[in-house]
């Protein structure tokens, strides 16, 4: 990928007039920029890197990460941008070591105009905080978009030196597999990600009325599992007749979700 393909990749979809308006240069002046044609002078470097906080090395060379944000919120808006400003057709997860809390998560982002990455430092997992939160907000950002993810996970003594590598070579390999995003949130946070919780998710967003009849079910559950006999038996009755109102109003898979709860439920 040359400098051109890069500052094409860092465009997005914006149109060339747009992004000669933002940078204060000329639409064919882009257009030579990103054939290669010229090579942009200091100061214009210096704009792309403070603009669009991009590593210069990587503008440069194409060696290691595009982007280090400072902070949690900077990843996030970075990489928010991205996902409204670029066609992102699949995503890659790295997730390494890097002598801090957790695992480090960084994201490569393969566009129609080229390779975008930044570095996991901000977006980290394996403890709870403002890194964790983002990573899973990417995630479902990822998952909202539908896109294809893939992750590949380094050990702790194999996380590459990554100002000296090109990322677009560990793309590929037995090392890269399919990442189950829904697995991932429910392994982050299972207090959010469990099924009950997505359940209960489904429920309040499509049908917020049910919500009092939901919390209805939860207190009729304690009362069936801790009562006696008889109070166990007219409970049951009870929550049979909810669920079935219920599940009358919910898309299939929710329907099986039901099931299994029906299942667990009983003596």
């Amino acid at each position: 990928m040359s400098l051109g393909t890069r500052l094409k990749a860092l465009r997005g979809s914006r149109s060339k007039a747009d992004f000669a308006r933002e940078l204060g240069i000329t639409p064919d002046y882009v257009r030579m920029l990103e054939g290669d044609e010229k090579h942009p002078g200091q100061t214009l470097l210096e704009l792309f890197c403070l603009k669009y906080s991009i590593n210069k090395d990587w503008l440069l060379t194409g060696i290691g990460w595009a982007s280090s944000p400072s902070s949690s919120w900077k990843a996030e808006e970075w990489i928010t941008e991205k996902f409204e400003g670029s066609d992102i057709s699949k995503a890659f997860i790295l997730t390494y070591h890097d002598g801090l809390g957790g695992c480090a998560n960084g994201f490569i982002l393969d566009t129609k105009r080229g390779v975008l990455s930044m570095e996991g430092g901000s977006t980290r997992s394996g403890y709870t905080g403002g890194g964790p939160n983002i990573y899973r907000k990417i995630l479902e950002k990822i998952k909202g978009k539908g896109l294809p993810v893939y992750v590949r996970r380094f050990k702790a003594n194999e996380t590459p030196a990554w100002n000296k590598t090109d990322l677009s070579e560990l793309l590929a390999g037995p090392d890269i597999g399919h990442l189950d995003i829904e697995a991932e949130l429910r392994y982050l946070r299972p207090d959010l990600y469990s099924e009950e919780k997505l359940l209960e998710k489904e429920l309040s967003t499509k049908y917020p009325e049910d919500e009092k009849l939901i919390n209805l079910v939860k207190k009729l559950e304690r009362i069936y599992k801790e009562g006696n006999l008889k109070e166990r038996a007219e409970v049951r009755g009870i929550i049979e007749e909810v669920y079935d109102e219920l599940a009358g109003k919910l898309e299939p898979a929710a329907n099986e979700n039901i099931k299994k709860d029906r299942a667990g439920n009983g003596d």
